[in-house]
């Protein structure tokens, strides 16, 4: 779900403050000419074959789809140049997968480590090439722009994991820098809490030699995806770190308090050694991202208007 142009915040259309002129490298170091030409046409390579083989990827099984869907995406991302490090245990069966959002990239991430069905909007499935493959991937679409298609959306999402599927999910709605964080929004956690599936949290953070974390990934503001695409492409040793954490599982009793999200359990999170949305320097960071990932994915005692306490309190806040 990503809305890093901004525009009137709600349910599914948080805004961001992060912009292009604050948080994106301004001058990154690139890597040569010759290896920025051959990441080029690594990925276009790899995009064309998964274009073509998007219809026996759409009749495969679930089980052969998600392999088939993990090693495409494993593959881009060795074309594009980015190491992928993983932490944690992926865990089996259908469960609600939410992470930070920072970049395009991260569906890629994401995809490489816990393949799933993504919750994404609705204009995704229309782009050339990659709406193919979203739709090929089972994707669940959303009009966000359209409040009162909230409840059927969270019913899609529901019926996948009651259907065994794994779903991938942003819950900030919108992309952040990564040195800057914005609320997990509470609607799509309803899903995991009707059907008794698990949610497992991941952490992500993006790295480069003398950054911690790096932003030349990050896909903020009025970025253009071709631009961000050629930060990436010509990026020096970028890596992803992908940090699975334990699982929240909901309570057995859901309608308690009757609050659909009263029932996580916050004890699964809570010490988690994440590097997460949040993070400074290397040895602060990693204890800042520790407690904000714990609030972002456990502090979702829904208000009347289906907003977080949390994500109510930052809306108000002044940005800057």
């Amino acid at each position: 779900m990503m809305n890093h142009h901004g525009g009137a915040a709600g349910p599914w259309l948080p805004s961001a403050t992060c912009t292009v002129d604050h948080c994106l490298p301004a001058a990154p170091r690139t890597a040569g000419a010759a290896r920025v030409a051959l990441r080029a046409a690594g990925a276009a390579a790899v995009l064309c074959v998964g274009a073509l083989c998007a219809p026996l990827c759409a009749c495969a099984g679930r089980r052969a789809r998600y392999a088939l869907v993990r090693l495409w995406s494993r593959t881009l991302l060795r074309a594009l140049g980015v190491r992928l490090r993983v932490r944690g245990h992926r865990g089996s069966g259908p469960a609600l997968v939410v992470a930070n959002h920072i970049s395009w990239l991260d569906v890629v991430v994401l995809a490489a480590v816990s393949p799933g069905r993504m919750l994404a909007k609705a204009e995704v499935g229309r782009y050339p090439v990659i709406g193919a493959l979203a739709r090929a991937a089972g994707t669940v679409f959303i009009e966000r722009q359209r409040l009162k298609e909230l409840p059927a959306a969270v019913d899609r999402v529901a019926r996948a994991l009651w259907e065994g599927a794994t779903v991938v999910a942003f819950p900030q709605g919108t992309t952040w820098c990564g040195q800057r964080q914005g609320p997990f929004r509470a609607a799509v956690f309803d899903a995991a809490v009707r059907t008794a599936v698990p949610v497992r949290p991941v952490a992500l953070s993006y790295r480069q030699p003398g950054f911690a974390p790096s932003t030349v990934a990050a896909f903020v503001g009025d970025d253009a995806l071709p631009r961000s695409l050629r930060r990436v492409i010509g990026a020096v040793e970028l890596s992803v770190r992908a940090e699975l954490l334990p699982p929240v599982r909901p309570s057995a009793h859901p309608s308690a308090g009757n609050h659909p999200s009263a029932g996580l359990d916050s004890s699964a999170v809570q010490g988690a050694g994440a590097c997460g949305p949040e993070v400074g320097n290397e040895r602060c960071g990693r204890r800042a991202a520790r407690r904000s990932l714990a609030q972002l994915t456990t502090d979702l005692v829904v208000t009347p208007r289906g907003e977080t306490d949390y994500a109510r309190e930052h809306d108000r806040a002044p940005s800057g």
